[in-house]
């Protein structure tokens, strides 16, 4: 058998026992991303997520509009099934797209910005007599604005 202690290789770094297993230390040993990484992370914008709008009419005409609307080059491509995908490159952009499409009562889907969804919260373990109003309270003092809190029971 060859004895394990001495071979060098991938596994040199590592601890001889667990007892000697040191996370922080192996984490340190281990090269961590490039600085040229860390400023593209910087640079990079947030997802926006796609509009699709059912059965539009003068697709190039109506990205033109929209790119002249955002100030910014609009993207689209048809799906298979009569939907234009538009990809706004900024939520501004987003924004902007959804109020005219609503403006002119175009029938189209799009998901929630992460800047707009409601956080949901479920809290446990409450009696029955707890006052919801104290929650509304807590939470309002320290900078949120509930909008609907309410004692869920069980069937």
């Amino acid at each position: 058998m060859k004895d394990i202690n001495n071979q060098q290789g991938l596994f040199s770094h590592t601890a001889k026992t667990p007892s000697q297993i040191n996370l922080r230390s192996f984490q340190n040993s281990q090269p961590g991303p490039a600085t040229a990484n860390n400023s593209n992370n910087a640079n990079k914008s947030r997802y926006v997520p796609p509009i699709y709008i059912d059965n539009p009419k003068n697709v190039p005409q109506l990205l033109d509009l929209l790119s002249e609307i955002t100030k910014e080059k609009i993207t689209g491509r048809m799906m298979n099934n009569d939907k234009l995908k538009i990809l706004p490159p900024t939520p501004e952009a987003h924004k902007t797209i959804q109020n005219e499409i609503t403006q002119d009562g175009m029938k189209s889907h799009t998901y929630e910005l992460n800047d707009e969804k409601q956080i949901k919260v479920v809290i446990r373990g409450l009696s029955k007599e707890f006052d919801t109003s104290e929650i509304i309270s807590h939470l309002q003092n320290q900078g949120f604005a509930p909008t609907l809190c309410h004692p869920i029971r069980n069937r």
